[in-house]
């Protein structure tokens, strides 16, 4: 079966693998197996799954990518010992889902002895499929195989007064990927694997001194990763003959090596049972190295044949940081707490590049030309906010907080370029922004109807910084209010309704200038309802409207003239789904499933000019699954099921290659298993 099912393999045999099916189990009828102090509960399931995909396979492969064949799917292994405790570990599991059978495995495995340890490792494994059929002719896929994990120890875990927490992580990346590269006025396919790594490490302690939690954690985290494009033959561009752009050879290099130093300490204090004090202060220290290499040989726009064109650049970059925020909440009376939150955030990226570009032409006139350019670049980044809230409990069933929040920003932007072969006077260009925002907040909590009704409402309304140091603040609203309605003990409804209004003024550096502004608004309605009359029938369902609208002022080339347009993008996404679980024999278990996905986009909307863009995703989806388990034996289940996927887009108006790209598909995906339990009572 390979290498790629070795780790589940491993604990199928060593261990007795797997996953507890809740819905297919009674908890009564667990009564432990043993092995030595130990009690065993555990079980494993394998099985097949067929698949038939009609339309797309990319667009299925990028959406779902659930392949056919032999399965290992859930499992679990526990190992509990008794009171007593067992000789190198008190309890022990073991949980493996789908591992490499679907396209996200996970594994987790936690072991832990009283007093002396608790340890946890979890590693997930996700085989990603993209292909954007839709941009550059499809020449952009990515098939990687991305694995991250996360190894956790503490030492005497259940001491108050000191423990200890050591940890490592890891991100790992491979795979073949395509990509397109510009190149005088044309685009060209290229390879371009990917194969990147991080490793993290980090140690640390959590005290209590007296009045005082005290933590510590001190890390280093190392990355790199090795990027490269190229071709393998000669190629003649996207465009063919309409540009005379080509390529007979192409490579670049690529590699990043970077580390970062991080430390991290926290403080808790709660004092006189009415003041609560956390505080925290991050440092960091990143640096990181990469370099270019590239060389190419063709032709430009032109038609001049390039014998040779390579550039080779180095940079180096650093980031250190701080971030501190200090937190306090006083219970004033036994209605009203008064809380109060201070952030500051600090950071400066200093960079550096030097560029050598040579370039040798063949034809229709030999030459050679060289250009080195060396540039630094600075930001300097400084922001602090203070968060003050008030919350006060009117009665028992009625309670509303209010609040306001300031930040204040500065940036400071510094360049400086440097050309060899004008070695005149060097100026830096220096360029500085300050910024102010204010905030209003409030909210409520009430139970008009006790035991039967709960509201909560939440409002802001103010200014948030924008990423960008040379536009605007974003101007905002957001309100949400949501209910719940315990109709009876069996039967919980839910209400609730969003409401986004998010504008995005700036303006260019144009002469005059140009206003360059985003506009978004969102709506969100969503009810659903759970009915769970008795212990062998369970039902919910809901739907969820969506509602999108955003324009922004763009500035584009139509028929090589710049124009100033407007770019709208519209939503209208319905959401609903139903899910049914019923035992409807003591041995027989089902379960069914529904959910359906309709957004109309933009609908019949058309653009008055080519000055106005307008943008959308129409689309419909259908997902609906059955699942029937039955036990055949105490120790075994049968589980069988379909899934069905329907994915339909739904643009209107395509042009004959428009319409070629249509990414339309229906997958089928039966499946069997069986599940094999231990501890579980003949």
């Amino acid at each position: 079966m390979g290498k790629k099912y070795l780790p589940v393999i491993l604990v199928v045999l060593g261990l007795g693998t797997v996953a507890m099916d809740v819905r297919a189990q009674d908890p009564s009828d667990i009564s432990p197996d043993t092995i030595g102090p130990y009690s065993v509960t555990s079980s494993i399931e394998v099985g097949v799954r067929g698949v038939k995909v009609e339309g797309d396979i990319d667009k299925y492969r990028s959406d779902l990518n659930y392949q056919p064949g032999f399965q290992f799917m859930d499992s679990s292994f526990l190992l509990e010992a008794g009171k007593d405790g067992g000789p190198l570990f008190d309890s022990l599991l073991v949980k493996v889902t789908g591992w490499d059978s679907d396209p996200n495995g996970y594994l987790r495995v936690s072991m832990d002895k009283l007093d002396v340890y608790r340890f946890d490792t979890t590693v997930r494994r996700f085989n990603y499929y993209n292909s954007l059929n839709t941009i550059a002719l499809g020449q952009h896929v990515d098939e990687t195989v991305n694995t991250i994990g996360d190894v956790n120890l503490v030492l005497m875990p259940q001491n108050p007064k000191f423990k200890i927490n050591l940890d490592y992580a890891f991100n790992r990346k491979d795979g073949p990927t395509l990509s397109t590269y510009d190149f005088s006025r044309d685009e060209f396919p290229v390879f371009a694997p990917s194969r990147s790594r991080s490793d993290t490490f980090s140690a640390g302690f959590d005290a209590k001194l007296g009045w005082l939690d005290l933590s510590f954690l001190q890390g280093y985290r190392t990355f790199k990763d090795d990027a490269e494009f190229f071709i393998t033959q000669p190629q003649a561009g996207n465009s063919g003959p309409i540009v005379l752009s080509f390529l007979n050879t192409f490579n670049r290099d690529a590699p990043q090596r970077g580390h970062v130093n991080f430390s991290r300490v926290n403080a808790h204090a709660f004092l006189n049972n009415m003041v609560d004090i956390t505080g925290r202060v991050i440092y960091s220290n990143a640096k990181s190295e990469s370099t270019l290499f590239e060389s190419l040989s063709g032709g430009d726009f032109t038609g001049a044949l390039i014998g040779l064109n390579q550039i080779a650049a180095f940079s180096e970059s650093e980031r250190p940081t701080w971030f501190a925020d200090l937190g306090i909440s006083v219970l004033a009376t036994e209605s009203l707490t008064i809380s109060n939150t201070f952030r500051y955030n600090r950071f400066e990226i200093n960079g550096t590049n030097d560029e050598v570009i040579q370039t040798i032409k063949t034809a229709p006139a030999a030459s050679f030309t060289e250009l080195e350019e060396f540039f630094s670049r600075m930001t300097r980044y400084r922001q602090f906010s203070n968060t003050l809230e008030l919350d006060y409990m009117f009665h028992p069933r009625v309670s509303a907080h209010v609040g306001y929040r300031y930040t204040d920003r500065s940036n400071d932007l510094e360049s400086l370029e440097f050309d060899p072969a004008d070695p005149g006077e060097i100026e830096p260009e220096i360029e500085t922004f300050d910024n102010r925002t204010n905030t209003f907040i409030f909210g409520l909590r009430a139970k008009p109807i006790k035991n039967f009704w709960t509201v909560y409402f939440d409002f802001e309304r103010g200014e948030a910084d924008n990423v960008f140091t040379r536009a605007a603040n974003y101007d905002y609203t957001n309100a949400r209010i949501r209910n719940i309605i315990y109709a009876t003990d069996e039967l919980t409804f839910n209400l609730s309704a969003t409401f986004r209004n998010n504008d995005n003024p700036t303006r260019t550096d144009d002469v005059p200038s140009v206003d360059f502004g985003t506009s978004t608004e969102s709506r969100m309605f969503s009810a659903s309802a759970d009915w769970v009359p008795n212990s062998k029938v369970a039902l919910s369902t809901g739907y969820t409207y969506s509602r999108i609208t955003s324009d922004s002022v763009v500035v584009f080339f139509f028929n090589f003239q710049k124009k100033q347009g407007v770019s709208e993008f519209y939503s209208r996404d319905q959401f609903a789904y139903i899910n049914v679980n019923a035992q409807v024999h003591d041995r027989v278990g089902l379960f069914g499933s529904m959910r359906f996905h309709n957004d109309s986009g933009a609908g019949d909307r058309v653009p008055p000019g080519p000055e106005t863009l307008i943008a959308g995703y129409p689309y419909r989806y259908v997902t609906p699954e059955v699942r029937l388990s039955i036990r055949l034996h105490d120790r075994i289940d049968f589980i069988a099921g379909y899934q069905y996927y329907d994915f339909e887009e739904r643009f209107k108006n395509l042009g004959v290659v428009e319409s070629a790209r249509v990414q339309d598909y229906n997958a089928h995906l039966p499946y069997a298993s069986l599940r094999f339990y231990f501890g579980r009572r003949e």
